[in-house]
């Protein structure tokens, strides 16, 4: 057989580092790239529960802010309005998405870095949950929507 004695080694899961982070690995933990964000950051309930936060809407589905890194998807039309005064919690969480939803690339945005230390990095690309930021020594760091702000206004 024609080349039957040559063996092609080929990549496969096992193969590859997890650990390392990628541009890709932390879009995706971020939830992917931005989308329109009409209604991000508005107050809503879920059927008749307590009051949450809208993260972003896609296709039939809404997507709701459930606790510190946890995303509940649900069917859009579950989702109603809440006009009534929200507890402090959840008000806090629509202010830092409408904050961040607010930033565009370009813009320097300062925030909490990996040991805790503030820092100021320029934001590459707004995902659904969080942005990719440049620091100034070239590294990209995926950052969650609560930590980032436009540089220079206060935590």
């Amino acid at each position: 057989m024609a080349g039957a004695g040559r063996q092609v080694r080929l990549r496969v899961l096992g193969d590859v580092d997890l650990a390392t982070p990628t541009l890709q690995r932390m879009r995706t933990r971020l939830g992917g790239p931005a989308t329109v964000r009409d209604r991000a950051g508005a107050i809503v309930r879920l059927d008749d529960g307590p009051p949450t936060v809208l993260l972003y809407e896609e296709g039939g589905a809404a997507h709701l802010w459930a606790g510190e890194g946890t995303v509940r998807r649900v069917d859009r039309e579950r989702v109603r309005p809440h006009d009534e005064p929200a507890p402090h919690d959840v008000l806090a969480i629509a202010v830092e998405l409408r904050t961040f939803a607010s930033l565009r690339a370009g813009t320097r945005v300062s925030f909490g870095g990996p040991d805790g230390e503030a820092e100021e990095g320029t934001l590459v690309e707004r995902c659904r949950l969080g942005g990719l930021v440049a620091r100034d020594d070239g590294s990209v760091l995926g950052v969650g929507f609560r930590r980032l702000r436009a540089a220079g206004v206060g935590s």
